[in-house]
């Protein structure tokens, strides 16, 4: 080893003794340097890793006293060969200017990385150490270091203003070319040289290195620089210094003083890690979200530089893991489309409840597949901030605070469970929303998003949600716009009731309950005899599960209620008690229910629906029941019922895809009789078939919109309704339009059609009414003819005529009689006028099977208002 040379440089503001530091390895002895020395060894006049014994995975160092500063430009010089192409696995480390001996702590500094990228892209870069962490400050040619064997001859120059520059000579000489410049000056001051070779077992006698120069070293006269003071935990601050701090002055509390009353430590330690560093303690916490300011006097450096008073300051933020309840979903927009003012994007809005500042990191978002976690973000008490996909942060950010993911989660436009997830995959909080919590169809169709309305409420209960009242279709990051609005008051009601079995009964109510009043089994009550034993709430909060404490009979039909204390997750009670009906149910066959009104046409946006009818003496269960429609140009649609649905003797069920929509646009005495179902598609002709869970058909009507009423100005939104329960379903008279003056449709009750046919008098063609009004008021608006002949074969005409004995209208023209049927007459004429007020002759022509004719007329009144 060459003899240090010592020069001493005067004239300067303040004194330095200043040298330099070379080797070239022509002396073996490895006196002054400290580490792995057992496995390296200087051979043939270079420095060579030699690992005796190496592992799988390896990590050896050597480092040197070499303190360096920035009152002159410092010169760092090294050759180094690698017999390898470097890797993740095999790559070299040349440490500049660290902290600390150990370079393989978490010490301080500026190092340089020989490879380990991978072969296109290994350059040597220079990175600064913050303790565990580094930064990339500089990069050279990508490549240069890719291939076997590495030979570099590299120079590292930095200026006294911080300018960093890196030279290379790939040939391994002294031709160096510039490779970049940067400024970084965080730590001026460095104390230890050395190399850290990163290798496997096949690599470990594959790194040379040699002419190491590090020019000046400095004998530092300056006092101890405070770097900074960063808190660790609530209690602890870790103080960096730009050298290392004399015990008696590091280790001496007094020395050291923290704002906001806290005064003294309680204890000074010096970090095992990087003797840089001081560990201060105190016994009170810190208060969170608060800054402080540290003061320190009197501190020296080892070779006894006193420094003056300092300061740091730091700002204390203490993150928490959200725990359930802390951390809450307010705002998700499933459907943006069509969007109004706001992105065309899904977001999910989430809001910090609790009085800590959540850390988000690893929290989970998940619509049923794996949860997409969030990166690092503080979330302060009472903000918000919307979640969405990275291809619409830039624009939704405009809006409010934004956190982006990769593969946001998609939200079902209809309906979806969302939940949040800590970082265990323990649940945060779950929902599950569907269209009825907008509580408006028309925003539930897209382009406004769905908001909490208070958070201090349940935020999974379905009434604490509505639709955003934001002109821009939503809030995302920003207090929702339905903040502070009443909450609805309404108890629950109990909208059905179905028997599992003959010991089991399933109630499901309109909205989410407690859990509390909703799991007491003295909650509700039975007739019969039969008492309830357990009651239990069902995933979703909105049915519950009763456990009979005696069977169900069959053919029996048994009241059930829910009693007034009941309450929905908002607190709000039933005001009296809500009575179904229950019973075990039976098998249908064919004509026990019958369709018994239709609309196929509805009002735009609006959705069709079918009514079903049972006239049988069975309680009926409509689950697993079959919906088919036959459209006129012979393709079939078909859909299965889901839900269970009783429906009793002399009862009416309508099935729609929504509800809502239903209840939105006409009277329904009835709302628990609706069943939210998919319905094949119908236009304004086709084949309608019901078949229960046996595939046998129970009902089939040929309906057309050719029934419709000729009087109507416009049958959209109007339905088809059955005149006659009783007679068949297919009578050219059995069907007819809803009266205006019951909204145009009558579901889940009594049709404003409806007139039961009377006994036959005695012909084979009677009139059912001899007086109608065909005013659209759903009284006598028709004028019916029942046909019960004795047996097939008959031939009829079925004229109309005034009491001129003008021809009004043809009803039939010698056509077959089937042995059961209804005709009606509208009141119109052929060409679709309306008929005068006055009596009118049905006149009728039979023709007998034997061939035989028989005529005979009855007259009838057309009635109405004068004028009309």
């Amino acid at each position: 080893m060459k003899a240090l040379l010592f020069l001493i440089i005067l004239g300067l503001s303040t004194p330095i003794c200043a040298q330099f530091l070379r080797k070239d390895f022509s002396d073996p002895d490895l006196s002054g340097w400290q580490g792995d020395l057992e496995k390296f060894a200087v051979i043939d006049g270079q420095l060579q890793l030699s690992d005796p014994d190496p592992g799988s995975s390896n990590r050896a160092y050597l480092s040197i006293p070499a303190m360096t500063g920035t009152e002159e430009t410092t010169i760092w010089e090294t050759w180094i060969r690698l017999d390898f192409a470097p890797s993740g696995s095999n790559y070299a480390l040349v440490y500049l200017s660290a902290s600390g001996a150990d370079l393989t702590s978490n010490v301080s500094g500026y190092y340089l990385r020989i490879g380990g990228i991978s072969g296109s892209e290994d350059a040597i870069e220079l990175y600064r150490q913050d303790g565990n962490a580094s930064e990339l400050l500089l990069s050279a040619t990508a490549g240069a270091v890719g291939s076997e064997p590495v030979l570099a001859r590299i120079q590292v120059t930095r200026s006294e203003t911080g300018l960093w520059q890196l030279a290379v000579d790939y040939d391994g000489n002294e031709n160096y070319q510039i490779e970049g410049e940067v400024t970084d000056n965080t730590y001026p001051v460095g104390h230890f040289f050395g190399y850290v070779c990163v290798y496997s077992a096949t690599r470990s006698e594959a790194f040379h290195f040699d002419d190491l120069l590090v020019d000046p070293l400095v004998e530092d006269l300056l006092p101890p620089e405070l770097i900074g003071a960063f808190p660790l935990d609530r209690q602890t601050v870790e103080v960096r210094f730009s050298e290392i701090v004399s015990d008696d002055t590091a280790l001496n509390t007094a020395n050291f003083s923290l704002s906001g009353g806290l005064g003294n430590p309680a204890s000074v330690e010096r970090s095992a890690e990087d003797p840089t560093i001081l560990l201060l303690s105190w016994i009170q916490n810190f208060a969170n979200q608060t800054n402080y300011t540290l003061t320190v006097m009197g501190v020296a450096d080892t070779n006894g530089n006193i420094a003056g008073e300092q300061t740091s300051e730091f700002f204390y933020l203490e993150l928490s893991p959200p725990e359930p309840g802390d951390l809450i979903i307010t705002e998700f927009m499933a459907d943006p489309s069509p969007p109004r003012a706001l992105p065309n994007a899904e977001y999910i809005e989430l809001f910090n409840a609790s009085d800590k500042v959540l850390q988000l990191e690893g929290v989970g978002i998940s619509t049923g597949s794996t949860p997409r976690r969030l990166p690092d973000y503080p979330l302060y008490p009472n903000t918000y901030v919307a979640i969405c996909d990275h291809d619409d942060s830039a624009e939704l950010a405009a809006f409010g605070p934004t956190l982006s993911i990769e593969s946001f989660p998609a939200l079902t436009n209809g309906g979806d469970q969302v939940s949040l997830t800590d970082q265990d995959n323990g649940i945060l909080q779950e929902l599950s929303y569907d269209l009825s919590w907008y509580r408006d169809s028309e925003k539930a169709d897209g382009g406004w998003s769905l908001e909490l309305i208070e958070t201090t409420q349940p935020a999974d209960c379905p009434g604490n949600w509505i639709a955003s009242e934001a002109p821009a279709g939503g809030t995302p990051g920003l207090e929702n716009s339905v903040n502070g609005r009443p909450l609805e008051t309404d108890g629950p009601v109990l909208l059905s009731a179905y028997a599992e079995s003959d010991t089991e009964i399933l109630l499901r109510f309109d909205e989410a309950l407690d859990p509390v009043t909703a799991n007491d089994p003295m909650t509700y009550a039975i007739n019969g005899g039969v008492g309830i034993s357990d009651a239990f709430l069902q995933p979703g909060r909105r049915e519950i599960l009763l456990m009979l404490d005696a069977p169900l009979q069959t053919g029996s039909i048994y009241e059930i209620s829910a009693g007034a204390g009941l309450t929905d997750c908002l607190g709000n009670s039933s005001t009296s008690p809500v009575v179904r009906r229950v019973g075990l149910a039976q098998s249908a066959a064919p004509g026990d229910v019958v369709i018994n009104e239709l609309l196929f046409f509805p009002e735009v946006g609006g959705e069709d629906f079918i009514e079903l009818y049972n006239r049988s003496d069975k309680t009926i269960n409509l689950r697993d029941w079959f919906i088919n429609n036959r459209q006129a140009d012979g393709s079939d649609r078909n859909e299965s019922i889901d839900g269970d649905l009783l429906i009793f003797p002399g009862e009416y069920v309508v099935i729609t895809e929504s509800a809502q929509d239903i209840l939105d646009r006409y009277t329904v005495n009835f709302p628990e009789r609706l069943l939210e179902n998919d319905l094949p598609t119908m236009s304004d002709e086709g084949q309608l078939t019901i078949r229960n869970e046996a595939f046998i058909v129970i009902d089939s009507f040929a309906y057309t919109a050719d029934l419709h009423s000729p009087l109507l100005a416009e049958e959209r939104g109007v339905s088809l309704e059955r005149v006659d329960t009783e007679a068949p379903t297919n009578s050219p008279g059995n069907w007819h339009s809803a009266a205006g003056s019951a909204g145009f449709a009558t579901p889940t009750y009594e049709n404003s059609q409806y007139l039961p046919v009377r006994p036959s008098t005695g012909n084979i063609i009677s009139l059912a009414n001899k007086r109608f009004s065909p005013d659209g008021d759903g009284f006598e608006d028709l004028l019916l003819l029942q046909v019960a002949a004795d047996r097939p074969g008959y031939l009829a005409t079925i004229q109309v005529f005034d009491a001129n004995g003008r021809l009004v209208r043809r009803l039939l023209r010698n056509e077959l009689l089937p042995v059961e049927a209804v005709y009606k007459w509208d009141g119109t004429h052929a060409d679709g006028h309306k008929a005068r007020i006055g009596i009118y002759v049905i006149w009728v022509e039979l023709v007998n099977p034997d061939g035989t004719v028989e005529r005979w007329q009855e007259s009838c009144v057309l009635a109405g208002m004068l004028g009309n």
